[in-house]
């Protein structure tokens, strides 16, 4: 439900142009990290910041679920990054 309403806004903002003083038109996009509560904040906060990340580095207007932290030893890389 979560990923569902942040794509939503998405769409909405992705729509959206403003102007600055009458003078300049820009376009805002926005990129969301979603994690499931279910552990600890900490972790949850984490995982949702590294889910983030890997929707800025997919490009503009990105919607990523994070792994489940069940996962997330199964996802790590050698640097212990996620996705």
């Amino acid at each position: 439900m979560t990923w569902v309403l942040s794509a939503a806004l998405n769409l909405v903002i992705a729509g959206c142009y403003f102007v600055i003083s009458g003078l300049i038109t820009v376009r805002v996009t926005l990129s969301v990290g979603v994690a499931m509560a279910g552990s600890s904040a900490p972790t949850v906060l984490r995982l949702a910041d590294l889910a983030l990340y890997e929707a800025k580095r997919r490009g503009r207007n990105r919607v990523v679920n994070a792994p489940t932290e069940r996962a997330e030893t199964h996802i790590a890389g050698p640097t212990g990054s996620l996705l």
